[in-house]
């Protein structure tokens, strides 16, 4: 497991305000990034609407799962807690937990 943000901490105590802006479909610099918060999970996947799936990685004991999205190239911010395909539009429309 790799070292957590404070606003990934606030995700698993149950202290963040808007979970949204953290979880979901991000794009981080030049690259996208997928995080699910699924405490009752042991392995993640997200699923796109081809119904591809990606493993996501557990980055906390509590359910925190997060990948690189390899599903989409670009995606944008729209706004707190959300993102939009830019240009194409195969994004993680679902998680499969296991």
């Amino acid at each position: 497991m790799t070292k957590l943000s404070a606003e990934a901490y606030a995700i698993v105590e149950g202290r963040h305000s808007d979970p949204f802006r953290y979880l979901g479909l991000h794009t981080e610099g030049d690259k996208t990034v997928v995080r699910a918060f699924l405490p009752e999970a042991s392995k993640v996947d997200a699923i796109d609407e081809h119904g591809e799936a990606a493993a996501l990685a557990r980055i906390h004991e509590a359910g925190l799962f997060a990948g690189p999205c390899r599903m989409a190239r670009s995606a944008t911010s729209c706004g707190p807690g959300s993102a939009r395909p830019s240009s194409i539009s195969t994004i993680p429309t679902a998680f499969r937990r296991c």
